[in-house]
């Protein structure tokens, strides 16, 4: 509720991937309801990736909608919820397998209140006609609604591992001489391609204006679907992903239990293509752990180097961005600008620079746990400012309050001793006019007030001769 319709956010997604096998959910409902459903692939006898759609007398038929059927009313009420929460558009997103278009299709009225289908595709150099079949499965007044590719892309790294069918685990490394390197090039080339396809069945174009609900259920009434205009599927798409996730190594598909690093390591107990370094839970170093995938350029992909940009640690932390070719040929192709404008993404040396070099009275820090945690305001978190004794401030140009306070007491009390100086400066002529009265209280003839100080001025005019003609 709290971020509910937070300016930052696009939409809510329940789950993610939700309907993959890895995640157990359909298992779950298939043990709950006793569906019948078989786990497995349909290679292996299972009703799991089916090439095509099971007909009516398939076991599978029966037994897969029978799952989907739970999922989606699961995610219904998922999504019920939510708009309780939020006016923000509340979609849930779902992996690019097991024949999901003909589950959406068959089930996908079951969750009315999701407000658009969203998938991840990975489909390698062009989605093929993904976009025809995901029209073809919201062709129903009850179903219609855009998608969303919620992720697309391929990786930057080519690697070797993809190479040989049968080379299997596989032990080469970043940096080695085994052939594998960065493959910007190829990334910026797909990835543009992909986006060009994407925009072609964008509903943001003119054409798409036209299509609507109401004009969708009153066609369909009539049987006829080729109303459908299948470039107008689609709302739009994220390319995936910004930065590499270094991460991403810590849980891939193709793993080794234990690793190359523990002493215990057989490649016995690697998975098929599993590079031997993987898992990898070191969040800081750059690994290839990933898995096999035909689709991808080298037939590998590698789950830490899909970004756009790529980071450079330039201290505790921090980390300096460069950016990769796809950048250029994606906003070329977004903004339709020269991809030769160049665009300077901040260096490790403005990175960890302190604002106004502390002033010289103060050390940079780039540690955020000295610093603290970034905020809204100015120049907080890391790089900062350890200032010397007695400095303070973000740029270590102030004094610090026990300074301010020591010179405070110190003024006080040269204040106090000259005040003390001058009232014993000021004490003599103070106790001369005493006496001179005192002679007048105690001696003969009581000399009054102003008398003594006539008496005192002659004094002090007389000389010695009067002083001794007084006390007298």
């Amino acid at each position: 509720h709290k971020y509910g319709e937070h300016p930052s956010i696009l939409a809510w997604s329940f789950g993610n991937e939700i309907n993959m096998r890895e995640h157990g959910f359909l298992q779950e409902f298939d043990r709950e309801f006793v569906c019948g459903w078989n786990v497995h692939d349909e290679k292996l006898g299972g009703c799991y990736n089916a090439k095509s759609p099971p007909n009516e007398t398939n076991p599978c038929y029966d037994s897969s909608y029978c799952v989907y059927d739970k999922l989606f009313r699961w995610i219904e009420q998922a999504a019920r919820a939510a708009h309780e929460q939020s006016l923000m558009p509340i979609l849930s997103t779902f992996a690019d397998t097991d024949l999901v278009l003909d589950k959406i299709g068959r089930a996908g009225h079951l969750a009315p209140s999701i407000n658009m289908w969203a998938a991840q595709l990975y489909r390698g150099y062009s989605f093929g006609p993904w976009f025809e079949h995901a029209a073809n499965a919201s062709n129903t007044p009850t179903n219609f609604k855009p998608f969303l590719v919620t992720e697309y892309g391929v990786d930057a790294y080519h690697d070797v591992c993809g190479h040989d069918p049968l080379k299997t685990p596989c032990f080469n490394q970043l940096g080695d001489s085994s052939g594998s390197h960065e493959d910007e090039g190829t990334q910026a080339l797909w990835n543009r391609n992909l986006t060009i396809e994407l925009a072609w069945h964008s509903s943001a174009q003119p054409a798409c204006d036209s299509t609507s609900r109401e004009y969708a259920e009153l066609l369909n009434l009539t049987g006829d679907d080729t109303y459908v205009n299948q470039s107008c599927v689609v709302g739009g798409g994220f390319v995936y992903s910004w930065v590499d996730e270094y991460w991403k190594g810590s849980h891939v598909a193709a793993e080794c239990h234990p690793n190359f690093w523990e002493p215990a390591f057989t490649i016995d107990e690697c998975e098929y293509k599993a590079h031997v370094t993987c898992p990898n839970w070191n969040a800081s170093l750059h690994d290839l752990c990933g898995q096999p995938l035909f689709s991808s350029p080298d037939h590998y992909q590698n789950e830490e180097w899909f970004g756009i940009t790529s980071p450079t640690k330039c201290a505790d932390s921090m980390d300096s961005l460069r950016l990769r070719k796809q950048y250029w040929a994606l906003r070329e192709e977004w903004t339709g600008g020269d991809s030769a404008e160049q665009i300077e993404m901040p260096s490790c040396e403005r990175i960890t620079e302190c604002p106004g070099g502390c002033s010289g009275r103060g050390t940079c820090e780039t540690d955020h746990r000295i610093c603290g945690p970034a905020t809204m305001k100015p120049n907080s978190g890391a790089p900062c400012c350890m200032c010397h004794p007695g400095w303070a401030g973000e740029q270590c140009d102030e004094l610090d309050a026990r300074t301010k306070l020591s010179i405070g007491c110190g003024f006080s009390i040269l204040l106090l001793i000259s005040a003390v100086f001058l009232s014993y400066a000021l004490r003599p002529g103070l106790s001369h006019r005493k006496s001179s009265l005192d002679v007048d209280h105690y001696g003969n003839g009581g000399i009054g007030i102003e008398q003594g100080l006539l008496l005192d001025h002659k004094l002090l005019a007389g000389g010695p001769g009067h002083r001794s003609h007084l006390v007298q």
